[in-house]
């Protein structure tokens, strides 16, 4: 009850401020579909492929890139653009809307302009948005520093809420029978892939409920009734999707100008390196008021003005011996080890007569008794 109340709030608003006039924020139909992704990851070819165009579209009449495909890593689309078409092209299908946004993960510069152009775009133009369709590679089994950094200034730029507005998709994910039969033997199907991808963004950004995972094959073989019914399948369920946020928008009117981790560090950086060269001009100056220093002092020493610096004797440690001081010192050990030398023979030589008198008269009684 709350969120319908707060939804007719919303709309109550966006009629005030349109007056009588068509609001600008009423030209795009509903549902309104905004797909978001790393540079590459197949972007435009969805976009493309929604409205009934082929999925190597080559920009038309749009300008900046906008709904372009082409080969290669290189970004293509360099701003922030709405289409507005009948479902899958079919004329017969309910119009809608859908937003091709530039990719992030390239080059630093030009993602902070893409931010604030995306920003703008989503405030003061489309006011309100139904489905955002993350885009991962199906190869994208592992979030990467560029993924979780994209997705955080995501989070950061609209808020905790967006989430409940979000779809996970997985390109270039074909379902011919030989690419099918290597993802099973791989140990890889949707379920999987879609528990990997909701445990570790439920761990890293804190919400408590899985996002739904669709698997459009933009490159799909028209010719395969398997692929084509695997096609259907999917657009359905994001036609589904965005039936079922018509009463819940996500407004875009308090969105905020976020910028990446990976842009801060690179102000950071820049900055850093900045004061690094503040310093190193300074250690300069200081070097050259140095040698100019010197030089005045030696011009001055030259001219007689001022006496040249004596240099101070260096004494000697405390404690240390003079060579005379030595000379002695070995002499007297050499004249006291002569000394203990003596003093120890002679102790010697008297043991020896000391012990040979003791025997002299054990020798006499014997000769008494051979006598006798």
């Amino acid at each position: 009850m709350v969120v319908v109340m707060n939804n007719i709030v919303q709309w109550a608003v966006v009629w005030i401020l349109c007056g009588d006039q068509l609001c600008q924020a009423n030209q795009y139909p509903d549902p309104r579909l905004v797909v978001l992704g790393s540079t590459g990851v197949g972007k435009s070819s969805l976009a493309n492929v929604l409205v009934g165009r082929p999925h190597n579209y080559g920009g038309g009449i749009f300008r900046k890139g906008c709904f372009k495909v082409q080969s290669g890593s290189e970004a293509v689309t360099k701003a922030t653009c709405a289409d507005k078409a009948n479902w899958l092209g079919n004329s017969s299908a309910p119009r809608f809307t859908v937003v091709d946004t530039p990719g992030f993960g390239e080059d630093i510069r030009e993602e902070n302009v893409h931010v604030k152009n995306m920003v703008n775009r989503f405030k003061n133009d489309l006011q309100y948005v139904h489905v955002f369709v993350i885009l991962f590679k199906q190869t994208d089994n592992r979030m990467t520093a560029a993924l979780w950094n994209m997705l955080n200034m995501f989070q950061t730029m609209f808020g905790p809420d967006f989430w409940k507005n979000a779809i996970l998709e997985a390109t270039h994910w074909s379902y011919s029978p030989r690419l099918t039969k290597i993802r099973q033997d791989g140990g890889m199907t949707e379920d999987i892939w879609a528990k990997q991808f909701n445990e570790r963004l439920q761990k890293d950004f804190k919400f408590e409920f899985d996002l739904p995972a669709i698997f459009i094959d933009t490159f799909h073989n028209r010719k395969n009734r398997e692929e084509v019914e695997k096609f259907q399948q999917n657009v359905d369920y994001l036609w589904k999707f965005g039936q079922s946020r018509l009463e819940s928008p996500f407004w875009c009117t308090d969105i905020q100008l976020a910028l990446s981790d990976i842009s801060l560090l690179t102000d950071k950086v820049k900055d850093l390196e900045e004061e690094n060269e503040r310093k190193t001009r300074e250690i300069e100056n200081l070097n050259k008021t140095v040698v100019v220093y010197n030089q005045t002092v030696q011009e001055n020493i030259r001219q007689g003005n001022v006496a040249p610096p004596t240099p101070e004797p260096v004494s000697s440690c405390n404690g240390s011996f003079s060579t005379a001081e030595f000379v002695l010192f070995i002499v007297g050990a050499f004249v006291l080890g002569i000394l203990g030398t003596s003093f120890v023979l002679m102790w010697i030589i008297n043991l020896r007569r000391i012990s040979e008198k003791d025997e002299d008269p054990s020798d006499s009684d014997e000769e008494n008794e051979v006598k006798q």
